[in-house]
């Protein structure tokens, strides 16, 4: 079996994803400032300790890091504002439509993958079937009427993510080690950083960094800081899964998690525990089958 530790690394990144979207949620900050002001605070942060690592030397890795920039870019944009505007618990909901893309997809990308599955049909069909229950489920994780509007401008998004976990885990792939992870975070806040300092424009780049809000500051210490973990233990998740499907799929309990800390906060959230209760059997169940095969 493969070394299962990218479940407990996918488990977290749901714990911190739905605490960022929880804290965006309620503070609403301007989603360019936040996306501006976070990577720069990682580029700072991680430089420090890219003096002590080896940095990867094949150049597929850095055409692929860079590549992640314009699609992690977007998505952040999208997720602060409509996390701002709809609620964690809409986005968390639409968000999962990204993994049977990613599946399917790393299958094509994967073929001898695909063989080795197709030798054992029944987990095969297993983790199909815990895919897509946990899609179903994230879904329905409460009972909410989402309109065409909103689920029409999230298509983007979906495809997006489908998109950023492919070309992530082709970066991976070119990881000597997993300390490459720092080297992946840095240069892809570099990659961000530039894109909105161009939307932004440098005078306004600089006055979003003067920090006039006190809870700005706040929140850009904790997002940035949550975020380094959650990029770090992502990316060490799609590495160590076979597929990364599997590890967007636990990922996906952050709709449970949302709907705890709002209950937690005394946030109105009409939330559906057995829908909760389902995602979590259902990657579970992935996790347990997702460990019958080897790279």
């Amino acid at each position: 079996m493969e070394n299962s530790l990218w479940i407990f690394y996918a488990a977290l990144v749901a714990v911190f994803v739905a605490a960022r979207r929880v804290t965006n949620q309620h503070f609403r900050w301007p989603a360019l400032d936040l996306v501006f002001a976070t990577k720069l605070f990682l580029c700072v942060f991680t430089l420090p300790f890219l003096f002590f690592i080896t940095w990867p030397t094949s150049p597929w890795f850095y055409f692929f890091t860079i590549l992640t920039g314009p699609f992690a870019y977007y998505k952040d944009m999208v997720l602060y504002d409509f996390t701002a505007k709809f609620g964690a618990g809409v986005v968390t909901r639409i968000e999962p439509l990204s993994v049977p893309l990613v599946f399917i997809a790393w299958l094509l990308l994967d073929f001898s993958l695909f063989q080795k599955q197709i030798e054992m049909p029944l987990v095969f069909a297993g983790i199909v079937l815990c895919i897509g229950a946990a899609t179903f489920f994230t879904s329905r994780l409460r009972h909410c009427s989402v309109n065409k509007k909103v689920l029409r401008a999230m298509v983007p998004l979906v495809i997006c993510s489908g998109m950023l976990n492919l070309i992530g885990k082709g970066s991976t792939e070119y990881m000597p080690d997993d300390s490459s992870v720092l080297v992946y975070i840095f240069v892809q806040s570099v990659i961000i950083v530039a894109i909105s300092v161009w939307r932004l424009g440098m005078a306004s780049a600089k006055q979003v960094l003067v920090f006039k809000d006190n809870k700005l500051l706040t929140g850009v210490l904790f997002l940035g800081l949550s975020l380094f973990v959650v990029i770090g233990l992502r990316m060490l998740a799609i590495k160590g899964a076979a597929n990364p499907a599997y590890a967007t799929s636990v990922m996906l309990t952050g709709p449970f998690w949302v709907l705890l800390f709002n209950r937690l906060l005394k946030h109105k959230e009409e939330g559906n525990i057995v829908n909760g209760i389902g995602i979590v059997v259902s990657v579970i169940l992935l996790a347990f089958l997702a460990t019958f095969y080897r790279h």
